[in-house]
């Protein structure tokens, strides 16, 4: 029987339902975690001493791809498509010392550089890095062998764990930056230690003499991510780096706590694209797989902005319950830190397409096209206006990004955007914004009265189209 004749069942929506459900218990706990984390490190440590801390993170996340190749998400995908244990140990063993040879030479470079850095964190850095990597590997390979109830107790094990270590590291000791870095660093090893106790097949992993008949196809498929992930790297952070270069840490500081709340949004964004990339790797050779995306778009965007309309609704909340001392001044900032962080997740739909179908040098291109932009924008507004500049230029490239990568993936799939749902909407959450930033007695409640609106809207829509779907 040829899978080509046939068109995704019911069943499929059934299993991403439950995958998003699995995932979003795992991924929504830490981001939980952090946002109520966000007091702590607002009172625990200085805007100076914060701002340090999220920029070695971050940078942490950029090494990552360039270090392990991105081959993880390699063996993510190259899993799925062979349910053979023998074989999915062997891509794991193959990757775990791949990672370890770049790793060491990545030591060796940190070694020669730490009397050179005004501030000393190397060790600290490696540490995450290292902790990370060990638990992406870990989880990469989980999710690829659909063990996505595994992966979702090493989230809630990471969540866990990071309030432990951060109470004893920041709050009894008062370590400050080191702390906070040590507290993830910490927290991501004892969740690389779960999945690796939980995944049987790891068990049998070990450190074999690379292979290239495994390895060539692997790379193939995983470098374009190594661009695509630095290129996206500079396109997020960049704005960072140029506001600690004219403003200082303290702006950087504040900038960092309120991007933190943005991240609010993500609970939701992540659980679906886990889950979207397992069960749409699966869909990508089904006849007509097109109505399966074009119908899981129009949920996953209708419910988006309904979550996104929300939070900025409630955003003066959020700041009076997470934002202490200095950086409660960073208020004003929250309802466009999330709207970008909506479009991102918005978005972020079509930028899985691209793994779906292999063509990862596409999503390289894309994120070129951003981080360049970004810097440029970025260059030019920052200068003059600050974290107002970060954020502007944070949203033209957005922007920029979004059509490329909806031209550009209509060239290998077919997929109805929902933009008769979508544009209006954004329209009224752009409304939103404007009159929570202009502030006033009524702010609030005119805030509260569009989201009203926008309720109502997508559900007349929905109730319109559900009919029209159904018989595509």
């Amino acid at each position: 029987m040829n899978i080509l004749n046939h068109r995704p069942s019911s069943n499929q929506y059934v299993h991403l339902i439950s995958d998003i459900a699995i995932f979003a218990v795992g991924n929504m706990l830490i981001k939980v975690v952090q946002f109520f984390l966000l007091p702590l490190y607002t009172s625990a440590m200085t805007t100076e001493t914060y701002g340090i801390a999220e920029i070695i993170n971050n940078l942490s996340e950029f090494l990552f791809p360039i270090i392990t190749l991105c081959i993880f998400e390699a063996l993510f995908r190259f899993v799925i498509d062979n349910s053979d244990e023998q074989y999915r140990q062997n891509l794991l063993s193959q990757c775990f010392t791949l990672f370890l040879i770049s790793f060491f030479i990545t030591v060796g470079i940190g070694i020669v550089l730490q009397n050179f850095l005004k501030h000393n964190y190397i060790k600290e850095l490696l540490f995450v890095l290292f902790s990370y990597s060990l638990r992406m590997l870990f989880g990469f390979f989980a999710r690829g062998c659909g063990n996505t109830r595994l992966y979702a107790l090493s989230g809630v094990a990471n969540a866990v764990l990071l309030v432990i270590f951060n109470i004893i590291l920041l709050i009894h000791f008062r370590l400050g930056t080191r702390g906070y870095l040590l507290s993830l660093g910490l927290s991501h090893l004892f969740s690389a230690f779960v999945l690796y106790i939980g995944c049987k097949p790891c068990h049998h992993m070990g450190v074999r003499k690379p292979n290239p008949a495994t390895i060539k196809p692997m790379l193939k498929y995983s470098l374009p991510l190594v661009g695509y992930n630095a290129a996206w790297w500079i396109y997020m952070m960049i704005g960072r780096y140029i506001l600690l270069w004219f403003s200082g840490t303290n702006a950087v500081g504040i900038y960092m706590a309120v991007n933190k709340l943005g991240g609010i949004i993500n609970m939701f964004q992540t659980a679906f694209y886990y889950a979207f990339q397992l069960n749409a790797s699966k869909a990508a050779a089904l006849k007509n797989s097109s109505h399966f995306f074009t119908k899981t778009y129009y949920v996953y965007s209708s419910s988006l902005l309904i979550v996104c309309s929300f939070i900025i609704t409630i955003s003066p909340i959020l700041s009076k319950m997470t934002l202490k001392g200095e950086f409660y001044q960073a208020k004003i900032y929250l309802p466009l830190v999330i709207f970008i962080a909506f479009l991102d997740c918005l978005f972020i739909f079509f930028r899985t397409l691209y793994t779906v179908y292999m063509k990862t040098n596409h999503a390289m291109i894309s994120a070129i096209i951003g981080a360049i932009a970004n810097v440029i924008v970025g260059l030019l507004l920052i200068p003059h206006f600050n974290i107002w500049g970060v954020l502007i230029s944070n949203l033209i490239c957005s922007l920029i990004i979004a059509a490329y990568r909806i031209q550009d993936t209509r060239k290998f799939v077919s997929i109805d955007g929902n933009w008769s749902t979508v544009i209006p909407c954004i329209l009224i959450i752009c409304l939103q914004i404007i009159s929570l930033i202009v502030g006033g007695r009524f702010s609030f409640l005119i805030s509260g009265g569009l989201f009203f609106v926008l309720l109502v809207f997508i559900s007349a829509k929905f109730l319109s189209n559900t009919y029209c779907l159904k018989n595509r």
